[in-house]
């Protein structure tokens, strides 16, 4: 921070005596832009300085997704996030057993796949 201060106090200094000795000319115009720019830049900085003193302010987590969600859907009696599945033990119809006939890959399958990879590599 301290960079910028000096850096813009030689220029405000510079720009003083070079007015002050000298008629006004175009170069001051770019020095008066320089000192505007340098002083732009230490308040910047001086400004994120005094933020970065203070505490951090709490971070709220906000799904964007499920408030449009919940104002986009219509209004219902129950809330359907509240709604859980069914459990394993309630359900009525049991999954599928296992038929380890479908896993076997015969020499049919084996090439017909074979010919396929070949054909999409083509």
């Amino acid at each position: 921070m301290a960079f910028f201060l000096v850096v813009l106090v030689l220029l405000i200094m510079h720009m003083g005596h070079s007015l002050y000795f000298q008629r006004a000319q175009w170069r001051h115009v770019f020095l008066f832009f320089a000192n505007i720019a340098v002083f732009s830049c230490w308040r910047h900085m001086q400004k994120q300085f005094i933020l970065m003193a203070l505490p951090r302010p709490h971070t709220v987590v906000v799904d964007v997704e499920a408030v449009v969600r919940e104002y986009l859907s219509p209004p219902t009696t129950f809330s359907p996030l509240k709604d859980l599945p069914p459990k394993y033990e309630d359900l009525e119809d049991f999954p599928p057993q296992y038929d380890e006939n479908t896993m076997i890959i015969t020499e049919d399958q084996t090439n017909a796949d074979r010919a396929l990879e070949d054909n999409s590599t083509k």
